[in-house]
């Protein structure tokens, strides 16, 4: 609008500019940033210029940049440049020697225009010129002033030319939704909420990071990330933990995000807090963060468990009891079944001792007193592929998960532990008191009607190209989330490892192997999800399996899943 209007005497100048201008038989080649840029009052604001074709590349170039007001729009009022320390006029004289607006040199022929913290008279138009290093210049341009030796540099809006600056108020908001501290044991579990939101007229995206401010660490340490384009990123050391279904990141609602910790440990004390960034994207395609906010933080204390540190002491003839609890014994194909063992005793906090689960009378899995878990022989292979989990998540409670369950882990469940005492040479035998055995339990999975198939049961590729896999679902509506996984040709007995995944709200989470990759899963249509890796390599030759699941909100805070495995589908690399 005011650059059509306030520039119309520059038009003939400026389109000339845009394109080649005869420096004594050079070629100057203007490229610029593109506008209008929008930016938020009291953050930093970044505008590049850059110019080339001078007879001499190498020659140094200075720059200066001016601003241009609605109400008097040919009157220019200088800012700063990098030839004349007093360029700056009284209204910006105190910024610039101050520090608040500074030029960064990038190159001989190019400079980063910088305002440490934008104010509300900052809007409005900038240019930005370079004077005219050569012996010669042919040609003379008038328009209410005569420029000589001049090299006048505009971002381009609509078909004028200049720098389109629009600020936009800060409407970025966050905030937490639990208690200003939390006292927790090692290998409990932690569950934190934080919201972010913005209201900002101009279509923007949000990324979200929870930090930990661990006790005694100078700076902040990304724990997990929800970037700008719903992909999860891992912070460095909890990469494993990620992988082991230990940390978990959930969008819930519109501007609810979930940290979630299976098993905390001492290293996770300190202040926990959700940040959250506002993006735009500016018309050369370039995202550019313009706020960001921080909620309130949580203290989090994390006290050590001494019973895998010392030697127990006698434990006398204090009687041990154990509960066995299951959140649903009457499941659908795909669900998750969780058993947890609670254990009570005198003095436990001094004991080694052992847990194990128990169907129809069969050992399924045990953790050992030093935490170790083994798993019966008929759940070896679950165990391996992620889908059978045992933790130790507290001082008393020890979880057994299954998911996806399935019909043949129907049976009667029961608990026992039994306190160990470990001698000098650190070998453990089982201690003089009695095991402890739960009631039991009878657990049921029916059939569930989501079925899933792969569209192509084999799909050959030739190196460098591009794989493309469908997996189809049927029997089910709503809401569902697909994870895809793999097997190396080069076995056909190991388990699969993951690839990616994509939830129920359009969450992408890369695998860390492939996580440099250009790997995506879609969901094109409501009955279909894709897999789509770029530039295969003969390593990426394998089985490859979707698991869909169905999500169904059970109350107002939890939603309850659903799974189906697809078989495989090979993979030969040609």
């Amino acid at each position: 609008m005011g650059c059509v209007k306030q520039y119309l005497w520059r038009t003939s100048l400026l389109l000339f500019l845009s394109g080649l201008i005869q420096w004594g038989g050079a070629k100057v080649l203007v490229e610029v940033q593109s506008g209008p840029l929008y930016r938020v009052i009291g953050y930093p604001f970044f505008m590049s210029c850059s110019v080339s074709g001078f007879s001499n590349p190498a020659a140094r170039q200075d720059f200066r940049f001016s601003i241009y007001k609605p109400n008097r729009p040919t009157r220019e009022i200088q800012i700063i440049s990098t030839d004349d320390n007093n360029y700056a006029m009284a209204v910006y004289g105190v910024r610039v020697r101050g520090g608040g607006i500074t030029l960064e040199r990038l190159s001989v022929t190019s400079v980063l225009f910088h305002v440490k913290s934008l104010e509300e008279g900052d809007k409005d138009e900038y240019e930005c010129h370079t004077p005219n290093s050569e012996l010669e210049y042919n040609g003379t341009y008038n328009a209410k002033a005569t420029l000589k030796g001049n090299v006048i540099f505009y971002c381009l809006n609509g078909n004028t030319f200049c720098v389109c600056h629009i600020l936009l108020e800060d409407t970025l908001t966050t905030s937490s939704t639990g208690p200003a501290s939390f006292s927790l044991s090692e290998g409990d579990a932690l569950t934190l909420k934080g919201l972010a939101s913005s209201n900002t007229f101009q279509h923007t995206h949000l990324s979200v990071t929870w930090y930990l401010n661990g006790d005694g660490e100078a700076s902040p340490r990304p724990i997990i990330s929800l970037d700008r384009d719903l992909t999860v990123s891992l912070g460095q050391g909890f990469e494993g933990r990620y992988q082991a279904g230990l940390i978990g990141l959930d969008k819930l609602e519109e501007a609810t995000y979930r940290l979630k910790m299976a098993r905390i440990e001492l290293s996770d004390a300190g202040r926990i807090y959700c940040h959250a960034q506002e993006w735009i994207q500016d018309p050369d395609r370039s995202w550019y963060p313009i706020s960001h906010k921080d909620a309130q933080a949580t203290t989090l204390e994390v006290k050590a468990i001494e019973k895998h540190l010392k030697k127990a002491p006698d434990q006398g003839s204090g009687s041990m009891v154990v509960r066995m609890t299951v959140l649903k014994a009457q499941l659908q194909e795909g669900e998750e079944l969780a058993v947890q063992c609670i254990v009570d005793a005198q003095g436990l906090a001094g004991r080694f001792l052992s847990v194990a689960w128990v169907k129809d009378n069969q050992e399924l899995a045990q953790i050992g007193p030093t935490g170790v878990l083994s798993v019966g022989p008929e759940y070896g292979g679950r165990e391996s592929g992620g889908e059978l989990r045992a933790v130790w998540t507290g001082e008393k409670t020890h979880l057994l998960t299954l998911w996806p369950v399935r019909t043949l882990d129907q049976g009667v469940y029961h608990c026992r532990a039994w306190s160990q005492e470990r001698d000098r040479n650190g070998v453990f035998t089982q201690g003089p008191s009695q095991e402890s055995t739960t009631e039991p339990i009878t657990i049921r999975a029916i059939e569930s009607g989501l079925a899933v198939a792969m569209e192509n049961q084999k799909v050959s590729v030739d190196e460098g190209d591009e794989l493309q896999l469908a997996c189809r679902v049927s029997g089910v509506k709503g809401q569902l989330s697909v994870t895809w996984k793999y097997r190396s040709a080069s076995t056909t007995t190991g388990s699969f490892s993951y690839v990616t995944s994509l939830s129920r709200v359009g969450v992408m989470e890369p695998g860390a192997e492939l996580g440099q990759r250009n790997v995506r899963t879609l969901r094109p249509t409501a009955d279909t999800f894709t897999l789509e890796m770029s530039e295969v390599k003969p390593s990426d030759a394998g089985a490859y399996q979707c698991t869909v699941s169905k999500w169904t909100t059970e109350t107002n805070e939890s939603l309850m899943r659903v799974d189906l495995k697809s078989r495989g589908i090979e993979v030969t690399e040609g």
